[in-house]
């Protein structure tokens, strides 16, 4: 059966999370039945059942998604790629996509991808992902690459992100860098983006007029003149015009002398409020999007993100009997993004618990996970377990999805048990599904920041408290355990799983983490387990392990993965052929990996024709246009289509 698609270039994120209690108002997607009874079934419905089929990660996992018939958009896949268990699925399922006809990755999409490597690290993979992107004509913003500004302090990681930039084509490593520095601009540290960019010529990366204005708007907005005239005189350097450089910015940096650095002005500036600094949505996008007053509001007024969150402010602020009645004439459209930045500036917890409720009463708008994860921290900010305990309540019936951002505010304390058995007095008094579902969401958030021994703290407590750990519980200690190299510990969870069913995904974490850092030894011994404690082998796990072989240029250890995998009945994915693609062309060339192409090619006319369209990409970026058109025409002889 032939899956739909297509291309909905409304990107954006916030329908990643959706309130279930809403899910009668959401798009609805047609599915496609044997008997062509077509149903109908909204987003929601979508992402649980591909979801489901993700976790279970069988070998048929590729046509198993494919009978399902749903019509795929960027939103969708979004939203499935957010829920995703690893990197490898929410890479397994990104190429199953990119493979259906008439659908097309979009920035988004792209984005959440590279983020979701990023943050675990996968370079090799995020390199191959951005190089695909451009190749795509999809181009970088400053969110492709926000996930590395968490590595600001760290050069180490800095210069290994660096050097993945370096490896991309010239053409793109420019918008690489100037994004990069975008990024890290808007998260205010402007001192790591002025070492990138003095970087930049060393890497063979010619400045323009792009790669200095994130620094002199933020010099600019921070009254950071000897900053900002360091900036001009790099850019007199690189020959940057003059007439460029914005008349007020230059007028600023003339007259800073003559500005007394103690004065302050009276009015709301965006220094003042810290959180309107990173508003700019053209500095975002590249187009300033438009908060349009109703018809109820004459004369019609538009205002841009900045604005809008800053009229909603002031009203806060004065904190009017009729505040909800002001705020309803302002007319304006609500987005979980304005309303998560508008909790953000609210200046005590009375006020932002009073808007959110405002705002679950405006008609056609929900509330999704980064607004209750916003009100949440703000309540556990201030102590205000009462209130937060009915919030919790409400999101973890409406839209959980097991987020560690929820309770981040409670890593701060994470060597003061006191204050964490608040926090799970307060989780003890929920009913029982959702009181499970809180206490994995603060493991999670724990282990993020890296406080294992806290959250172990909370795993024991679980087992006191009726609600017994599941794997869910278990999956975060692998992950940070496989992140910080302690590949004895991450084994000794497995040991705490006993009693659980197998986990195919928990060992798909260790598996690939000792595959990057070359434990084959201990992989292999790994394998051995799983197979004695009668875990399935799947794709994922071959590929994990097929991945590593060509890694070391082990082709013929490859190919016996390859063959043993096909006499188990798994089917072999296009991430398995891209795999051992690049594996031929590295020991071999072009002409080992296509003879490669012909020995396999199958009756799989979607699967093949993403393995040519895959060679035929690699051969026009390293120029070899001729060849690349020869094969696009053996290609359409055999019957298959091209898939751009």
């Amino acid at each position: 059966m032939e899956t739909k698609a297509t291309s909905d270039e409304d990107e954006n994120p916030e329908l990643q999370d959706v309130n279930t209690e809403e899910e009668d108002n959401l798009p609805e997607l047609n599915t496609t039945h044997e008997a062509t009874e077509k149903r109908k079934r909204n987003l929601l419905d979508a992402r649980r059942e591909i979801c489901g089929i993700l976790e279970k990660g069988d070998e048929d996992m590729n046509e198993t998604l494919t009978q399902l018939g749903i019509q795929l958009n960027p939103r969708l896949v979004n939203m499935v790629l957010e829920k995703a268990s690893s990197p490898s699925l929410a890479l397994r399922f990104f190429q199953w996509t990119k493979a259906q006809r008439g659908f097309k990755h979009n920035s988004s999409t792209y984005d959440k991808l590279v983020d979701i490597l990023g943050r675990c690290k996968d370079f090799e993979t995020l390199q191959r992902v951005l190089s695909e992107r451009s190749a795509e004509r999809c181009s970088y913003s400053a969110k492709t690459f926000s996930f590395a500004t968490a590595w600001h302090d760290d050069s180490n990681m800095l210069n290994e992100f660096m050097g993945v930039i370096e490896k991309l084509e010239p053409s793109t490593r420019l918008s690489a860098h100037e994004n990069f520095i975008d990024a890290l601009c808007k998260e205010k540290h402007a001192d790591a983006a002025m070492v990138i960019l003095k970087n930049m010529a060393s890497a063979d990366c010619a400045q323009s007029m792009s790669s200095f204005r994130p620094l002199i708007l933020f010099y600019r907005q921070n009254n950071q003149m000897d900053k900002l005239q360091e900036v001009f005189e790099l850019m007199k350097m690189k020959g940057c015009p003059a007439d460029e450089i914005p008349e007020e910015t230059q007028a600023a940096s003339r007259n800073c002398e003559n500005t007394d650095p103690n004065e302050t002005k009276a009015t709301l500036t965006d220094d003042e409020n810290p959180d309107l600094n990173a508003l700019n949505s053209k500095e975002e996008e590249g187009v300033s999007p438009e908060w349009n007053k109703t018809d109820e509001t004459p004369p019609k007024k538009k205002l841009n993100l900045s604005e809008a969150v800053l009229e909603i402010w002031q009203v806060l602020e004065k904190g009017d009997e009729d505040m909800e009645e002001t705020l309803t004439q302002l007319g304006l459209k609500l987005t979980p993004r304005l309303v998560q930045l508008v909790l953000n500036m609210t200046k005590t917890t009375s006020s932002a618990v009073r808007f959110f409720q405002w705002v679950k009463l405006q008609p056609g708008f929900n509330h999704n996970s980064s607004t209750y994860d916003t009100l949440v921290n703000i309540l556990g900010w201030s102590n205000d377990f009462e209130t937060m305990q009915w919030v919790l309540s409400e999101y973890l019936d409406a839209c959980y999805n097991n987020s560690a951002r929820t309770f981040l505010f409670a890593a701060a304390w994470h060597d003061d048990l006191d204050m964490l058995k608040e926090v799970m007095e307060m989780f003890d008094k929920l009913k029982p599904s959702p009181r499970r579902k809180a206490y994995e969401m603060l493991i999670a958030a724990l282990c993020s920041e890296n406080h294992v021994n806290a959250a172990l703290a909370i795993l024991e407590k679980m087992a006191t408290v009726d609600c017994a750990p599941r794997l869910l519980t278990y999956r975060p200690f692998i992950q940070v355990y496989c992140q910080n190299n302690q590949m004895d510990k991450a084994l000794e969870v497995f040991e705490m799983m006993k009693d659980s069913p197998q986990d195919s995904i928990c060992y798909s974490l260790v598996l690939s983490a000792l595959c990057n850092k070359k434990q084959f030894a201990e992989a292999t011994k790994l394998l051995e387990i799983m197979v004695s404690t009668g875990c399935t082998l799947n794709a994922d796990i071959y590929n994990i392990m097929i991945h590593a072989a060509c890694k070391e240029g082990k082709i013929q250890g490859a190919l016996q993965l390859f063959d043993r995998m096909k006499e188990e009945g798994i089917k072999p994915i296009h991430l398995t052929y891209m795999f051992l693609l690049d594996g031929h062309y590295k020991i071999g060339g072009f002409d080992r990996a296509h003879s490669f192409l012909i020995e396999q090619c199958g009756k799989d006319c979607i699967l093949f024709s993403s393995n040519y369209s895959y060679l035929i990409r690699f051969y026009r970026k390293s120029g070899r246009h001729k060849d690349a058109r020869n094969l696009l025409m053996e290609m359409r002889a055999r019957g298959f289509g091209y898939s751009a």
